[in-house]
């Protein structure tokens, strides 16, 4: 809707003839007689430019329109917000191969890792196991979080190398994110002692049993936590994506992923979310069709996201005047390529849709993400 508001100089009639055409205001609206008018136009076109005049008359048919009728219409141009697409909702209405929408913060479009957990709802999801190593040790899910004290809990699915683990948690005293059997008589992890020290464990139950005091984390804040089982001898650790260890590790297969918070008290191991790799070779994210209400004109695509070594990303938008994209050429055009984030994507449409191009090589132990698109549009 829209409001057209004048003053007249003596009491007399509303009226407001409009529409979206400057040569046939087809439509009428008509307000209460004053000298203060303000008439409210209803069930406008979203995303529309409308032509309008005014017109008052007094008690003695005396009338007066504006602008006048031997001139242009006045033109009402809506502000108009770009469309952006930022949060794991905004992302979910697309559709996904290959891919994956992960919440390491509200939302983003990454290829599909091997198992990805991100702790919604009130159960640990399929496929995991808790069990108490300690007295009174309880696991809860809430809030897009697992909190463990006094428990273990590990995927039922095992493991080979070459994976990489990457877990984002509070983890303040006595916890343990990493690799291992599910009695951790073997693993490959990062863990807290009692004193809140962060300590890179490797122990293979043949050759190795490492501890590595890491100085300087302060775990009672969040931090990611990342194990690379890189090969049948090795694993590296890293902390918010920084490496600061690395141990010998002759194991090639037969581990789970192990979660565990060793006693019940006031600090548990909190987990907001997982990622065990490698991630998908090539993924594709293709976004719910985008409907500006009205024909548009569609300016710049922005994105965010990383990009890390190893990966590409290649964004493509098509656009079309009906709600269901058809084959290229009326009413859709065919994919293409946008330059960089910003780039413009010049058409004029009511629909638009975009899709992301992801591939990895090499481990893939990472993937790009997207963490947000943004199509910019102007009112014809």
């Amino acid at each position: 809707s829209a409001t057209v508001s004048w003053t007249t100089n003596e009491s007399s009639t509303s009226v407001v003839q409009y529409g979206t055409s400057a040569t046939a205001l087809t439509s009428t609206a008509t307000g209460s007689a004053g000298t203060s008018h303000a008439v409210t136009l209803a069930g406008l076109t979203p995303s529309s430019r409308y032509y309008y005049r005014v017109t008052s008359a007094d008690a003695a048919a005396n009338s007066t329109t504006s602008p006048t009728t031997t001139g242009a219409a006045a033109t009402y141009v809506p502000t108009v917000t770009p469309v952006t697409q930022t949060t794991a909702a905004d992302f979910g209405s697309g559709t996904l191969t290959g891919s994956y929408i992960s919440q390491n913060s509200d939302g983003e479009v990454t290829q599909a890792p091997t198992l990805g957990v991100e702790f919604d709802g009130t159960t640990l999801p399929t496929g995991w196991t808790s069990t108490v190593i300690a007295t009174g040790g309880t696991t809860g899910v809430s809030g897009g979080k697992a909190t463990l004290s006094g428990t273990r809990i590990f995927s039922t699915a095992t493991a080979a190398s070459p994976k990489s683990l990457e877990v984002s948690a509070v983890m303040p005293k006595n916890g343990r994110v990493g690799f291992g059997n599910s009695s951790q008589s073997v693993y490959a992890a990062l863990s807290t002692n009692s004193q809140g020290q962060v300590v890179a464990l490797a122990r293979d139950g043949l050759f190795s049993n490492s501890a590595t005091v890491i100085s300087g984390v302060n775990a009672a804040l969040p931090h990611r936590y990342r194990v690379d089982w890189v090969s049948t001898t090795q694993v590296a650790f890293s902390i918010d994506g920084v490496q600061v260890s690395t141990a010998t590790f002759w194991r090639s297969s037969s581990l789970v992923v192990v979660l565990q918070d060793s006693t019940t008290d006031a600090t548990p191991l909190v987990v907001d979310w997982l990622r065990v790799s490698p991630f998908a070779a090539s993924g594709t994210y293709q976004s719910a069709v985008v409907d500006a209400g009205a024909t548009v004109g569609w300016d710049t695509l922005a994105f965010t996201g990383t990009l890390p070594a190893g990966t590409t990303r290649t964004i493509q938008v098509r656009s079309g005047d009906t709600p269901t994209p058809t084959s290229p050429g009326t009413p859709w055009t065919g994919w293409t390529t946008v330059a960089s984030s910003g780039a413009s994507i010049a058409r004029s449409s009511r629909y638009l849709q975009y899709q992301i191009l992801m591939t990895s090589t090499g481990s893939r132990f990472t993937s790009s993400t997207t963490d947000s698109v943004q199509m910019v549009f102007h009112v014809l």
